[in-house]
């Protein structure tokens, strides 16, 4: 059996690891009553993404509300209790647009929590 030049690079692409290939994942996970909030941006999988932000949230309640995969994201909170999860390619339009969610509820919104799951780091 012949293996083309391209089938041998899928197939090294098909079986690479993650971190072969810059893929990175991220998670954010936030309390169900409260203000708490953890959240990862190098995890090598979904799995110890979701994992590792859960376990940084220092309440019982925690749920993962944003995953992350070669993207930037952010989570506002209201004054009121409105979340808003966004996410974008550039950190600062993900955290802008969280913001915007937020606020056109009539709440005064901060960024709680905001990262970039990349292989280049934050894309301010």
């Amino acid at each position: 059996m012949r293996l083309t030049t391209t089938a041998a690079l899928a197939l090294c692409l098909s079986i690479a690891p993650a971190w072969a290939i810059g893929e990175r994942w991220g998670a954010v996970a936030m309390s169900q009553s409260g203000p708490e909030v953890g959240a990862t941006y190098d995890a090598l999988a979904e799995v110890r993404a979701d994992t590792s932000a859960l376990s940084r949230c220092s309440a019982r309640d925690c749920v993962v509300v944003l995953r992350l995969r070669n993207m930037c994201g952010a989570v506002a909170i209201g004054d009121r209790g409105f979340r808003s999860v966004e996410e974008h390619p550039i950190l600062r339009r993900a955290e802008g647009r969280a913001l915007e969610a937020c606020e056109a509820r009539g709440e005064v919104c901060r960024v709680a929590e905001s990262g970039c799951a990349t292989d280049q780091g934050s894309r301010r």
